[in-house]
């Protein structure tokens, strides 16, 4: 009987998953507040796979990419709020907004370009690190 691999996920799958559930919970600029269900999970509070302890995530929550989303959130902790920042920017802020190239970005946030890709480079980093096991 051949063992069945299960595929691991890379940094972007969990980056496009927490991009997912981000553009959905902040369609209008609302977000979250601290105590929402996302939130919790977020924190590490709820836990939506079998066997896992804590209370598990109201059906209404599993969005495509919950799983993602909280360990993007996870890392992202460890990180100042200019990294947290610079990932918005990157990946759910609209491009007519900020700008299509990283140069134009990193101006969009009043930083160098090395600055802003060494911001990305070590949250993805990070992700692969912590996230992709």
């Amino acid at each position: 009987m051949q063992a069945v691999r299960r595929r691991q996920r890379t940094a972007e799958d969990l980056l496009s998953g927490w991009q997912r559930v981000m553009l959905t919970t902040m369609g209008d600029g609302i977000g979250y507040a601290s105590r929402t269900t996302l939130a919790r999970a977020a924190s590490g509070e709820l836990s939506s796979h079998a066997g896992g302890t804590g209370a598990r995530l109201p059906a209404h929550v599993d969005l495509p990419g919950m799983s993602g989303f909280t360990t993007v959130e996870r890392v992202l902790k460890a990180f100042s709020k200019a990294h947290r920042h610079t990932l918005l920017v990157e990946m759910v802020h609209p491009v007519a907004v900020v700008g299509r190239t990283q140069r134009q970005r990193a101006e969009f946030m009043g930083v160098l370009p090395g600055t802003y890709i060494h911001r990305l480079r070590r949250i993805r980093e990070a992700l692969r690190d912590d996230g992709c096991r």
